[in-house]
C-alpha cells in the first residue's frame, strides 16, 4: 500500500470522525432546546463510537509511522490527525456529560439562558466545521479568526453565568440554574478544542503551528 492511499484513508477517518462529533454538538443543543430525551440518551450513548472512532484512527496513523516511515510533510499530516483525534474525542466526552445532566435535569425555568446557549453551541459546531474545511482545501484562510471567535464563546459564558446568578436571586430553581451553568462551561471548553482543531490544521499546512509561534516569539 503506497503512503499517498494510506494518508487519504487517515484523512477521510479523521473527517467521519469530525463529521459525527459536530453532529452530536447540534444533537445536544436540539434535545435540551426540544427537552428530547430519547434524542439526549443517544447523545450519550455515542461516545462510545467516538472512543471506538479514535482507536481505529490511531492505530492506523500509528502503523502508517512504524512501517512506512513518513518524511517531512507527510509526517507533519500523520502527527496533527493524532492530535486532532484527541481534542474530537474530548468534544465528544463533553457532549456526553451535557447530555447526562440533561437528562436529569428539571426543565421547568430554563427558557432564559437557552439564546445564550444556542449562541454558544452554534458558535462552537462553526469553530470545528471550519477546521475541517481548512484541513480538506487546504484554505487555511478559512479558519482565519478562529481565536476571536473562542475568545466570544468565552465571553457568552460569563453573560450566562451572570444571568444565572440573576435568576437564583429572583428565585429560580438554584440546582436548574447550576446544571445550565455546567453545560455552559462543557460548551465553553468545547470551543477551546476546537480551537486547538485548527491549530493542528494550520500546522499540518504550513509546519508552523500558531501556539509554538507565539512562544518562541516571546
Amino acid at each position: 500500500m503506497s503512503i499517498e492511499k494510506e494518508l487519504f484513508d487517515l484523512k477521510n477517518e479523521l473527517v467521519k470522525m469530525a463529521t459525527f462529533v459536530e453532529n452530536n454538538i447540534r444533537d445536544t443543543y436540539r434535545g435540551l432546546k426540544e427537552k428530547d430525551l430519547t434524542l439526549l440518551k443517544q447523545v450519550a450513548m455515542n461516545d462510545k463510537k467516538t472512543d471506538d472512532l479514535e482507536k481505529e484512527i490511531e492505530d492506523r496513523a500509528l502503523r502508517i509511522l512504524v512501517t512506512l516511515s513518513p518524511r517531512a510533510g507527510d509526517f507533519r499530516v500523520v502527527t496533527s490527525v493524532l492530535k486532532m483525534i484527541t481534542d474530537l474525542e474530548r468534544i465528544g466526552d463533553q457532549t456526553e456529560d451535557i447530555a447526562e445532566i440533561c437528562e436529569d435535569i428539571n426543565f421547568e425555568s430554563i427558557d432564559s439562558p437557552l439564546p445564550l446557549l444556542k449562541e454558544m453551541f452554534e458558535t462552537v459546531e462553526k469553530m470545528l466545521n471550519n477546521s475541517m474545511d481548512a484541513f480538506v482545501s487546504g484554505n487555511i484562510d478559512l479558519i482565519e479568526g478562529i481565536d476571536i471567535m473562542d475568545d466570544v464563546v468565552d465571553d457568552l459564558f460569563i453573560k450566562l453565568r451572570h444571568k444565572i446568578v440573576d435568576k437564583i436571586k429572583q428565585g429560580s430553581d438554584p440546582e436548574v440554574q447550576l446544571d445550565l451553568m455546567q453545560i455552559g462551561k462543557y460548551v465553553e471548553r468545547i470551543g477551546d478544542h476546537a480551537e486547538n482543531i485548527a491549530e493542528w490544521v494550520i500546522y499540518e499546512h504550513t509546519g508552523t503551528h500558531p501556539y509554538l509561534k507565539k512562544d518562541d516569539e516571546q
